[in-house]
């Protein structure tokens, strides 16, 4: 896979670091280099800070902190005697999580829209209302939207 950037790109952490949670969200702050060890985002102060696409239209995301993230080393499968790793910045492109794709991940918020009518919005098993709400360490971080 390659991860595509451009200036102004919502990207999602895809690694814990001492002092970002997986699964933060960041906007690109400049384009790195070829080879650059790291690349410099702004740090969104909370899952709500994306959700209005004015954010990036007016540039808002200027004013949050700025943070650089170094690329991060791992070990990507084990082969015969020897394994085989890889250096890569720690992102994703981000629009959006799916229930599975949240599963691990640590958010400060979460919003989500679940529905008995709505296809789009139905869930399979109840499991996936209890991996929604324990991404968060409040429930009260948990926004429901759409109707109810």
């Amino acid at each position: 896979r390659s991860l595509v950037l451009h200036k102004n790109c919502v990207l999602r952490l895809t690694v814990n670091l001492p002092d970002l949670p997986q699964g933060q969200l960041c906007v690109l702050a400049e384009l790195p280099s070829e080879n650059a060890s790291s690349i410099l985002v702004y740090v969104a102060p909370s899952i709500d800070a994306l959700t209005d696409i004015n954010v990036l239209k007016s540039k808002l995301f200027l004013q949050w902190s700025l943070k650089r993230v170094r690329r991060v080393t791992s070990f990507a499968k084990s082969f015969k005697c020897s394994s085989v790793r890889r250096t890569q910045l720690p992102f994703i492109n981000y629009v959006a999580g799916t229930c599975h794709k949240l599963m691990g991940d640590t958010f400060g918020n979460i919003a989500t829209q679940i529905s008995l009518f709505e296809r789009d919005y139905c869930l399979w098993l109840a499991s996936q209302l209890y991996v929604i709400v324990s991404r968060v360490k409040q429930l009260s971080n948990v926004y429901f939207v759409g109707q109810r």
